[in-house]
């Protein structure tokens, strides 16, 4: 017998699908499907917004460091869009 329609309790703390292993390729897939970029030149925009979640830099030397690091690192933004969170509790403004 196949199970079409998931039961409601299948997911949950330390239940579920688990992680999942991507090659490159298929991680590059999804980068390029939701937009998401590689820093890849120094003061591209997923540097420039890696940028603004740092404390200002007091010398723009300690600035161009950083984006030449991000490059280096290949660092990029993750957006997640989150419905539930299991353990914490964030306090959100009410919707007026």
């Amino acid at each position: 017998m196949t199970q079409t329609v998931k039961d409601a309790n299948t997911y949950g703390p330390g239940r579920g699908p688990g992680a999942l292993a991507l090659s490159d390729e298929q991680l590059a897939q999804l980068f390029c499907a939701h937009r998401m970029g590689v820093s890849t030149v120094p003061g591209d925009d997923a540097g420039r917004e890696l940028l603004g979640m740092q404390p200002a830099f007091e010398r723009p030397a300690d600035e161009a460091a950083f984006l030449q690091n991000m490059v280096a690192d290949r660092r990029l933004v993750i957006r997640l869009r989150v419905s539930r969170l299991y353990g914490t509790a964030i306090d959100l403004p009410s919707a007026q």
